[in-house]
């Protein structure tokens, strides 16, 4: 399929530097022979003209350049049917699912975001919006059409693995400081770190609704034994916690239902600063915020299907 291939890797100017309005005149001349993504530090992160602002991690709030490659996936009311109000922005669009920009074109996501419960698609991708009930902060929001979605060939709605999907957008990013492409964590041996950081739109009490505004927290890597344990009795996994899901938990902390493909991260230091590098996509849990782990798909052991 060569699905990334095809419609060129990076899109258009892909040397920019994230939040530094300094771009390339010309296409590089390997630009459209593109394959894979190891080289995201250099095209999109490279030195920084300036100092970013990280605040804590905690249940906080999040600045609008703190996760620059956040998405947020949007269904289209009108197609949700009788009592479809909950959830709707007021425009007509119900954001759902999260999701990590990781090409100028391209979504990584949970491929159970790829329809929700009746089978209907998520039609809309939001990038550069802290705060989906609020214009004040759009400055950088940035919406497109989604042209397709493509879940992981072995994913299967009825089991929870695999589930990763790209997400190809209508058009090309506009690189700035509050959009920019993640990199991608691509040892699928070795974890980065104990601890991650995950931010989403979903819900901050189990059953309380989705919220408006982007939240952060940091959460630490459980036991995969123990993890597997204590979802011994879930449907979806017999074959337990497999190698490729990262378990993670917090005693007042955790991704909650709404959050679903959003990021797990760590950030390391390059070019004496830190950049965000993808680990995981929020998959799923069992209750909120109540020291229960949540199980996390591993994006390193997929690159070679991500490429592709």
């Amino acid at each position: 399929m060569a699905l990334l291939h095809r419609v060129a890797l990076f899109t258009t100017l892909a040397m920019a530097v994230c939040g530094a309005e300094l771009f390339t005149q010309t296409v590089p001349d390997d630009f459209y022979q593109r394959k894979d993504l190891s080289d995201c530090l250099e095209r999109f992160h490279a030195p920084k003209l300036y100092d970013s602002q990280c605040l804590i991690f905690g249940g906080t709030q999040v600045n609008v350049t703190e996760f620059p490659h956040m998405a947020v996936l949007g269904w289209k009311v009108e197609e949700l049917g009788e009592g479809a109000d909950s959830g709707d922005d007021g425009a007509g669009v119900r954001w759902q699912c999260g999701g990590s920009l990781i090409t100028l074109r391209f979504v990584l996501t949970a491929a159970h975001c790829a329809a929700d419960a009746n089978n209907i698609p998520p039609r809309l991708v939001r990038l550069g919006d802290v705060n989906l009930a609020s214009t004040k902060d759009d400055a950088y929001a940035q919406q497109f059409d989604i042209l397709r979605i493509v879940r992981h060939p072995e994913h299967r709605f009825s089991r929870k693995y695999f589930d990763l999907a790209l997400v190809e957008l209508d058009g090309v990013v506009r690189l700035t400081e509050g959009v920019c492409p993640t990199c991608l964590w691509t040892n699928s041996k070795v974890l980065p770190a104990q601890f991650f950081q995950t931010a989403g739109f979903g819900e901050i009490t189990l059953g309380g609704g989705s919220v408006p505004t982007l939240l952060k927290t940091a959460l630490s890597a459980t036991d995969s034994t123990e993890c597997s344990e204590s979802f011994k009795y879930t449907r979806g996994l017999p074959e337990g916690i497999r190698h490729d899901q990262v378990c993670a938990s917090m005693l007042n902390a955790d991704t909650c239902q709404g959050d679903s493909g959003g990021p797990l991260q760590v950030s390391l230091r390059s070019y004496s600063t830190e950049h965000p590098f993808l680990v995981a996509l929020t998959s799923f849990g069992r209750g909120c915020g109540i020291g229960s782990s949540g199980v996390y798909q591993q994006v390193a052991a997929h690159i070679p299907w991500i490429e592709s």
